[in-house]
């Protein structure tokens, strides 16, 4: 949205009961897909409202699923390193807003396979492929 000539505000919406929602899939589908390791990507240090109430949620349910390793990584970081050697992150589950997922699907195109969250529409939960190159 364009305030004034040459000032734009951009908006990122998001709630804690949506954020919890994923969160709780991510955990349940690694869960049941036997990928005992969820990763909540995110820019938090940039975003600190909103993607700081993204990772709030992710840390409230992660104890509830202590046969899961949870842990988390910034977006540029998780970019590069799926770039440069994906393997790492052929066993776990990576949850995150979708603007997120938009920028790693571009980094990485042809190395995901993507699955929607029916509850949440504006986050992904997605598996790199890593025998692709």
């Amino acid at each position: 949205m364009q305030i004034v000539d040459g000032v734009v505000q951009s908006i990122k919406l998001i709630t804690h009961e949506a954020s919890s929602r994923v969160a709780r899939y991510a955990f349940e589908y690694a869960r049941s897909n036997k990928r005992l390791h969820v990763t909540a990507v995110h820019k938090a240090p940039i975003m600190k409202l909103s993607d700081g109430m993204f990772l709030r949620a992710c840390r409230e349910l992660a104890p509830e699923y202590p046969d899961v390793k949870y842990d988390e990584d910034l977006l540029d970081r998780v970019c590069l390193r799926v770039v440069q050697n994906p393997a790492p992150y052929a066993d776990r589950v990576m949850v995150m807003p979708n603007v997120s997922l938009k920028l790693i699907a571009l980094t990485v195109p042809g190395r995901l396979r993507l699955t929607q969250d029916l509850v949440c529409s504006f986050t992904v939960i997605f598996f790199p492929i890593c025998a692709l190159v």
